[in-house]
């Protein structure tokens, strides 16, 4: 809904010396569009050229390809965050690997049981860490679906819309 100061505010007409009426209530905004209108059709026709005023069907489209573009660009995010937390993890469960491996060479050739006992509370560590990224990964990846849903389902408006365009 607009408020009240953005209705009553006048702009400024592109042609010198034309101020746009101030706009009091809804009713009133035709007064406003009006004239803008008349004016792009001075304009064309001073240019030569005939005005074309959007259709409905023109601005519903603009409209969806508006929100298919956000959609899209907020999936691609999704995405990247996605692919971000799944080579988070997967550096964690190298870590992991590279400890494990590290302990059981020195309790191969001995180990000291201080030690032993860092190596472990390290890869305890390491574990709940993996498991709080796999959480985090999880939940990335709903994230991802719902993006894609959304994305999807943006673009067959849109598709809908330029169809039924074609076809008119």
């Amino acid at each position: 809904m607009m408020s009240s100061q953005a209705l009553t505010r006048p702009r400024a007409y592109p042609v010198k010396g034309l101020q746009a009426p101030a706009v009091s209530s809804v009713d009133d905004v035709d007064n406003v569009i009006l004239p803008a209108t008349a004016l792009r059709a001075a304009r064309c026709a001073r240019a030569g050229g005939q005005m074309k005023i959007p259709s409905a069907l023109d601005v519903l489209r603009a409209r969806a390809r508006e929100d298919s573009d956000l959609a899209a660009k907020a999936l691609g995010q999704v995405r990247h965050a996605c692919q971000q937390a799944a080579a988070k993890l997967e550096q964690l469960l190298a870590y992991e690997l590279e400890y494990r491996q590290k302990l059981q060479s020195g309790l191969t050739a001995g180990i000291v049981s201080g030690d032993y006992e860092n190596f472990q509370h390290f890869i305890l560590t390491l574990e709940t860490a993996i498991a709080q990224h796999r959480h985090a990964l999880n939940q990335w990846k709903e994230k991802l679906h719902q993006a894609m849903a959304l994305w999807q389902s943006k673009q067959q408006r849109l598709n809908a819309l330029s169809t039924l365009h074609s076809r008119l």
